[in-house]
């Protein structure tokens, strides 16, 4: 059974808010859309014992050993309207890592996504609110452990949409991967 969480910041997605808006309707319809996705996969699998957590200086650093051709995952699509490509590598069935490149009407530019599990463990790449470059790395129960950016400090909102982001790639991406899985 799976289950679906979001947790949003009530400072920023409040009704009153004119931030509030069909973007974040659209985000999370698309992280359920493939959690659906997933819960409809007929496959099972055996359950896997959970390998130790990592320290902190291993956790968000991506691996270098070379992925199989079917732990690559390819995909497009526009979460909240903004048009995306991304890549994604996943290593023994577990997401390692997303490249996107974003197009308008949000800053274009490009990110990179480390997990660890289902966990952001760091982001760089391009603010999604303005043309900054940024890097957040996070702990492994999800505190902001560091925070950089070229504008100065990573405000709490743009901090918070870089999470809801990641969350909706990791979902289509696993949703895909998971189709992918069934397809070889």
């Amino acid at each position: 059974m799976i289950e679906i969480v979001i947790h949003a910041d009530p400072r920023v997605h409040r009704r009153d808010n004119p931030s509030f808006s069909r973007s974040f309707i659209q985000v999370a319809l698309a992280a359920l859309a493939g959690s659906l996705l997933l819960s409809g996969c007929s496959h099972s699998t055996e359950p896997t014992a959970q390998s130790p957590l990592p320290d902190s200086s291993s956790a968000a650093a991506p691996s270098t050993e070379p992925s199989r051709p079917g732990d690559i995952v390819k995909g497009a699509f526009s979460p909240g309207g903004v048009a995306t490509t991304y890549e994604a590598r996943f290593e023994n069935g577990q997401l390692q890592h997303i490249a996107e490149s974003r197009k308008s009407p949000i800053p274009a530019g490009s990110g990179d996504y480390d997990f660890y599990g289902a966990r952001l463990m760091r982001y760089r790449g391009t603010a999604l609110q303005s043309g900054a470059n940024v890097e957040l790395q996070f702990d492994m129960q999800g505190g902001l452990t560091d925070s950089r950016s070229s504008d100065g400090k990573v405000s709490d909102e743009e901090i918070s949409a870089i999470r809801t982001r990641a969350q909706v790639l990791r979902s289509h991406a696993a949703a895909r991967h998971a189709v992918q899985g069934h397809e070889g």
